[in-house]
């Protein structure tokens, strides 16, 4: 058993004895007797014997007097199933006896101090000042007798359970939720990338239980980031080191062809052609951007225009061998943005290449420009009549190497780094990169960037060039 169990089952008693003191107390101020659990009494085996007790225990302390003052105070429910007969057989609240009464009443005598007759039972009670009384219990239906008279002491009790419990949970419940809260919002933020993120000791912990588990998680994260980024580097040493033999690969290829003269020129090809594809696998590994968003600074400012129509001129070969039509929408003329060198080039060559790889032949690929967020970010949005990406595969197109089941099935020559690529570029530009698929088909990519400065603005142009 740990601490927390402790804790635990340190409240749960606090409560259920404050609960049993309380409802101990009430009992002994209420009935003025001995509480059973102390002395302890042989329970009544009937509602007309139980009422009868209570009635007992309630006036033997009394004298006549003090008696009569607290029959009359007294619980008008309990009153009215009971009556208290004085030496001359007067009721003391000055009742008629029932009829079905009166035998009872008539059979208590010093000789006989008890009597029943039927649900109704008579007791012959000498009080403190030496008077005998006559109590009599007046049961007709003991249903009616119990959720008159011990119901709402029931009910009442259960309800002060309930809300004593309930108020103890909240606060166990509470204590414990805060620290999970701050664990969760670590392990959220580990999922998203920020490997950085830790949670001590910028969280205060209540449950040191907790707090052990909290630097267990910061174990562990840290041993996740220093795997990743040994990774990270592993992975571009070894295809920076993989250039220059690719590279010579290629020269052979080169001369090889020049010197044979059209002979084995179609392994020649093929040898070729697998050496540029794995020239831009190692070029796509060797682009991939820093996590370190701090030390990632953006010193050039660019005109996103210029850019993206350069990108697509670029592209419009490809889209033609496909027999596909880029529509163009710019909402303004200029569009300034901070960067570094020409990182941004590779987001939407790589986001417009997949556009045109995935749509279908003879279909169309969109690409609109328009500021957001009043001139302070500009949005670029890419989409295509493909067949789109399975709903469970969204999230995580912008992951290294991931491929889906389309670009699977497509047997392309991609590595999955394209779409990683931008995510972490534009993530360094302060950006945000979504995609989302089209009701109709295809799937649409949203970069937004922030911009540098208030651009110029001009009147909104659209433009559909045909492949």
């Amino acid at each position: 058993m740990n601490r927390l169990h402790i804790k635990m089952f340190a409240v749960f008693w606090l409560v259920a004895g404050t609960i049993s003191l309380i409802a101990l107390s009430y009992d002994k101020n209420r009935t003025n007797r001995s509480v059973a659990i102390i002395t302890p009494a042989p329970m009544p085996n009937s509602v007309s014997q139980r009422l009868a007790d209570d009635l007992l225990s309630s006036i033997i302390a009394h004298d006549l007097v003090s008696l009569t003052t607290a029959f009359a105070e007294g619980d008008e429910d309990f009153n009215q199933y009971v009556y208290i007969l004085d030496p001359s057989n007067e009721d003391l609240l000055h009742r008629t006896l029932p009829e079905s009464l009166q035998p009872l009443a008539a059979q208590l005598n010093s000789e006989n101090r008890n009597a029943q007759l039927g649900k109704h039972i008579g007791r012959l009670v000498t009080l403190s000042d030496g008077t005998e009384v006559k109590a009599l219990t007046f049961v007709k239906s003991p249903v009616d007798v119990y959720m008159a008279v011990y119901a709402p002491h029931l009910f009442a009790w259960i309800l002060f359970g309930l809300v004593t419990s309930l108020v103890a949970c909240l606060w166990l419940g509470h204590w414990i939720a805060n620290d999970l809260r701050q664990l969760k919002s670590a392990s959220k933020k580990i999922a998203q990338g920020q490997l950085s993120s830790r949670v001590l000791p910028n969280s205060h912990f209540e449950c040191a239980e907790l707090a052990d588990l909290g630097k267990n998680f910061d174990f562990m994260a840290e041993g996740i980031e220093h795997a990743l980024l040994a990774q990270q580097r592993v992975t571009k040493e070894v295809s920076h080191e993989l250039r220059a033999p690719i590279a010579r690969i290629a020269v052979a290829v080169e001369l090889a062809k020049r010197q044979m003269q059209g002979r084995g020129e179609r392994e020649l090809n093929v040898i070729e052609e697998a050496t540029e594809s794995l020239q831009h696998t190692i070029t796509n590994i060797l682009a991939m951007p820093r996590d370190d968003q701090e030390s990632f600074e953006l010193p050039d400012i660019i005109d996103l225009v210029p850019l993206l129509k350069s990108t697509l001129r670029q592209n419009r070969a490809a889209a033609k061998q496909k027999g596909v039509r880029l529509l163009t929408l710019f909402k303004c003329e200029e569009v300034l943005l901070n960067t570094r060198s020409s990182v941004l080039v590779g987001v939407f060559d790589n986001v417009l290449r997949n556009a045109i790889k995935y749509t279908n032949p003879n279909s169309s690929v969109f690409l609109s420009l328009g500021l957001i967020n009043k001139g302070s970010a500009v949005q670029v949005v890419i989409g295509d009549e493909g067949p789109g990406v399975e709903g469970s595969d969204i999230n995580k197109i912008f992951q290294p190497f991931y491929r889906g089941n389309v670009a699977a099935q497509s047997n392309d020559d991609g590595c999955g780094l394209g779409l990683a690529i931008a995510h972490r570029t534009v993530a360094l530009h302060q950006g945000n990169i979504t995609a989302e698929n089209r009701p109709n088909g295809g799937l649409v990519v949203f970069i937004t960037l922030p911009t540098a400065a208030d651009p110029s603005l001009g009147e909104a142009h659209a433009n559909v060039v045909t492949a």
